[in-house]
């Protein structure tokens, strides 16, 4: 087993935590738990989701970090920043400069 396979096994602590939020059903906590556990393409697709549902505004954020750092997606800052100012205009206050350590992936273990 891999290591990131087994950090997604329901005996570990985050596993248990996915496991716990996927039968919560809300997207932001599950977004925010596959993005913590290196799977950013679930991430994407569950902050899209409320991106274009809802408008979201840390969706969009979001969003826009995994385009400008090149998470699970080819690094693009033209779509990052059009991210960035969608979510500024729905209401998100911070900027990405001072959110990204906040927001940092997770350092992977060989």
């Amino acid at each position: 087993m891999s290591a990131q396979t087994d950090l997604c096994h329901p005996r570990t602590l985050l596993g248990a935590a996915l496991a716990l939020l996927s039968s919560v059903g809300d997207a932001r906590y599950r977004a925010h738990a596959e993005f913590r556990l290196a799977r950013y393409a679930q991430a994407r697709e569950l902050w899209a989701a409320l991106a274009d549902e809802t408008g979201n505004a840390e969706a969009l954020f979001m969003l826009g970090v995994l385009a400008q750092e090149g998470l699970g997606e080819p690094r693009n800052p033209a779509r990052a920043e059009a991210f960035f100012t969608r979510a500024a205009q729905a209401g998100h206050g911070s900027t990405a400069g001072n959110q990204l350590a906040h927001h940092a992936p997770p350092v992977r273990l060989a």
